[in-house]
């Protein structure tokens, strides 16, 4: 049921207020729509899903991959830390004092980066000496601190002048 108002006519004479009120509406059933199925009727079955599938699938090939693909062209490789250079080999600098303290360069995706390294205890013991341009293995990395282990190659003890 719902209430709908009538037009409004002129009340008559004589009508108390509280009649003219109540006679100004009344309930009036909605009119009925055609339904299109009963409710709990099967409304596609598998034919419906598989169609379904096969849109969904058409779908991400031709609308969401394409501009998928567009926007990560512009993404690039992840960046190299300080971290990621562990094992590889960098290059003395300066030489080292005689505590073996002094600066190398490692590479790190084509640039050149430059830290404080020190030398292991076991070369410090030694009493090796590093000098420019000497090559070196890089052991451990403090990013925190810009700075490095690093030891003499395995096969380079007799290759690095004043040792």
């Amino acid at each position: 049921m719902i209430l709908v108002p009538v037009p409004r006519r002129p009340p008559a004479p004589g009508t108390p207020a509280s009649t003219k009120l109540a006679s100004e509406a009344r309930f009036v059933d909605p009119p009925t729509l055609p339904r299109r199925s009963q409710p709990g009727a099967k409304r596609g079955g598998p034919l419906l899903a598989a169609a379904a599938v096969v849109g969904g699938f058409a779908f991400e090939l031709l609308a969401v991959r394409p501009v998928w693909n567009f926007f990560f062209r512009f993404g690039s490789e992840p960046a190299l830390t300080l971290e990621s250079a562990i094992t590889d080999v960098a290059t003395a600098v300066t030489g080292f004092n005689p505590e073996g303290e002094g600066l190398v360069k490692i590479e790190l995706d084509g640039q050149i980066v430059q830290v404080l390294a020190r030398l292991t205890p076991a070369d410090r013991a030694i009493g090796t000496r590093v000098h420019a341009g000497d090559t070196l293995m890089v052991e451990d990395v403090d990013a925190v601190r810009n700075c490095c282990t690093v030891s003499l190659p395995a096969g380079a003890a007799g290759t690095i002048r004043g040792a």
